[in-house]
């Protein structure tokens, strides 16, 4: 994230309330398949329960969660199914790659989206995209 001049206190605090919940989403992902692997199951994931915590944490923050889906596979189009999305309740499943994109959008104001590829192998949640987390003012 990169603010040109001295963010806003709300900017601030909407970058830690999308941060945080990009970080609980890829924890809760990371805890889920590695118990999954442990009981010798290979199972998914709901993209529509993930979906609907990322938005659950940004509302109990008081910020409008995004209008778009949490994210969404990746293969030969850059946006495939299986989604994260509440829309429709598609399971994320081992050897896939996908976005995990939480956002804020205040019209006319701002907007924060925090997005990274991730892939789910056999270890567990590798992250594809090494994006710097910290804030950056220019």
């Amino acid at each position: 994230m990169v603010f040109v001049g001295e963010p806003k206190t709300e900017w601030i605090k909407a970058y830690s309330v999308i941060l945080a919940t990009q970080t609980a989403v890829i924890n809760k992902i990371q805890r889920h398949f590695h118990l999954s692997i442990n009981e010798s199951k290979t199972m998914g994931f709901s993209g529509a329960r993930m979906d609907r915590f990322a938005r659950k944490m940004i509302a109990d923050a008081g910020l409008p969660p995004y209008p778009h889906g949490l994210g969404h596979s990746l293969g030969r189009e850059i946006h495939e199914h299986p989604k994260l999305n509440r829309k429709k309740d598609e399971q994320i499943g081992p050897r896939m790659a996908f976005t995990i994109e939480p956002a804020t959008y205040i019209k006319g104001e701002y907007g924060i989206r925090i997005e990274d590829t991730v892939c789910l192998n056999t270890e567990g949640l590798e992250q594809l995209t090494r994006s710097p987390k910290e804030m950056i003012i220019v």
